[in-house]
């Protein structure tokens, strides 16, 4: 309920007013038949108002009940995990600092649902969540480019592999900045890593979501390029 009208308050104010009136009136006639009636009229008369009322202090007083920044964005991330557990997880070992996802290397294991600690390698990597990392207009973000996601059975020589590096994540680093433009103030790649430069704060709800947006996007844009083998 985001605007409340004063008839509406005080509708329902005066409605539990009536209720305890009609109550005590009951009490002093000796809980008489006729009495009891008129009580119970008198109470389903105000009782929607009354309801309504109810409903407003309950929307109040949840609101009211923050749910701090770390727990938020962990929740959120752990529902994203969820429903990708079939090609991302998160990281068992994090470099300290920060807080990431690793990915099959192995594209066929979307389907399988394989074990990850075999053939997998990290994905994503952000700030350590605490509030202050995430409080600033400079957050990074890094994607690695693991060999076997995109070159499984190819033999390369490595300048060869570098240049089909570079140009997946020319393809990738387009793709999210056009989507994202934004949301992000920069994104470039260097050592098999595509890094995105945030250009607001994360704090709220819609901005964890715009993250989590930009983290499907990226996994959408590694399936399609493993696929294509570029």
């Amino acid at each position: 309920m985001k605007e409340v009208n004063a008839e509406t308050i005080f509708g329902g104010i005066f409605g539990l007013v009536s209720i305890v009136a009609a109550v005590m009136e009951m009490y002093f006639s000796g809980y008489e038949m006729t009495s009891i009636a008129g009580a119970v009229k008198d109470i389903s008369a105000t009782m929607v108002a009354v309801m309504v009322l109810l409903l407003i202090f309950r929307d109040f007083f949840s609101k009211k009940i923050n749910i701090n920044f770390e727990d938020r964005f962990k929740n959120k991330l752990d529902s994203w995990a969820q429903n990708n557990r079939t090609i991302i997880k998160k990281s068992d070992i994090d470099k300290q600092g920060f807080y990431g996802y690793d990915m099959f290397t192995d594209m066929n294991n979307f389907y399988k649902g394989a074990n990850f600690s075999k053939n997998s390698g990290w994905f994503v990597r952000f700030p350590e969540i605490k509030e202050s990392n995430y409080n600033r207009n400079d957050i990074k973000i890094d994607f690695h480019l693991n060999k076997g996601t995109f070159f499984e059975g190819l033999l390369l020589q490595p300048e060869e592999l570098e240049e089909r590096y570079e140009k997946i994540a020319s393809n990738i680093r387009d793709f999210i900045f056009k989507l994202y433009s934004n949301k992000m103030s920069e994104a470039f790649y260097k050592n098999q890593t595509i890094t995105i430069i945030m250009s607001n704060k994360i704090q709220t709800d819609e901005e964890i979501d715009s993250l989590i947006n930009i983290l499907d996007s990226m996994i959408k844009a590694y399936l399609v390029s493993a696929n294509i083998k570029l």
